[in-house]
């Protein structure tokens, strides 16, 4: 869950595995200041469960770029 302060922008959360290759983008759409929450359900693009193991998520709102590492466990 991410709080948005500013004005109505743009927000992208893109999902990669540990290579680098993107996965998934998740969220990619123009959102007015509010909280929000995104679940992801450990599937790509193709709809293809993904094999656990750690994924790197990159959330783009703005100017900002917040990139973190997670566990996906079945």
């Amino acid at each position: 869950s991410v709080p948005l302060n500013a004005q109505q922008q743009r927000v992208v959360i893109k999902i990669f595995d540990l290579t680098g290759r993107l996965v998934r983008v998740l969220f990619d759409r123009e959102v007015a200041p509010g909280r929000y929450e995104v679940i992801w359900d450990g599937r790509d693009a193709h709809n293809n469960e993904l094999v656990s193991g750690t994924y790197v998520y990159r959330l783009e709102t703005g100017n900002n770029v917040i990139t973190k590492k997670m566990l996906l466990i079945h």
